[in-house]
């Protein structure tokens, strides 16, 4: 048996039922309405542009230090050892990359001493404000770069002589 609220005797089921039909026939307050429906998705797609933002431009600083640490292993390979090759990245990557609050990571360092040519790939979790509230914590990112050495020591009279 449904439950009489209020001292007329009327059921919940019948008060929500009439509220549902003076809602669907009063037009006025509509557009305040439609309003605040969307500005719901309207902040969080807002939101979500300004965190992707933020990852597209942690990663374009990443790209730029991966590329800066991969010249470096390319040019002094010939002279590193293999266990020397990712301290040398490193020490370009700190150099270059001013992101101390989101940690890289190198995921890959190879050293072609035939070809003399150097492959760094680096990767980094860049954190959200916005996209948090739909549960996104994090947007990963990575960049890659390979670059080739000349295989000898480059000094000022090659400059003069190419």
């Amino acid at each position: 048996m449904p439950t009489p609220i209020g001292g007329r005797g009327q059921t919940v089921d019948a008060v929500f039922a009439h509220f549902l039909r003076r809602l669907s026939g009063d037009r006025r307050g509509n557009v305040a309405l439609i309003f605040a429906l969307c500005l719901v998705p309207v902040v969080l797609i807002i939101g979500a542009a300004v965190d992707v933002g933020n990852a597209q431009r942690v990663q374009a600083r990443l790209q730029d230090a991966t590329d800066s640490a991969v010249l470096a292993v390319a040019r002094d390979g010939l002279h590193l050892t293999d266990a020397q090759l990712a301290p040398e990245a490193n020490t370009y990557i700190k150099a270059s990359y001013r992101y101390s609050q989101v940690a890289y990571a190198i995921t890959n360092l190879t050293f072609d001493r035939t070809t003399v040519t150097a492959t760094l790939d680096t990767s980094a979790s860049v954190p959200t404000s916005f996209m948090q509230i739909v549960g996104i914590k994090t947007v990963p990112i990575s960049a890659h770069s390979v670059a080739k050495g000349l295989g000898y020591d480059y000094t000022p009279a090659d400059a003069l002589l190419n």
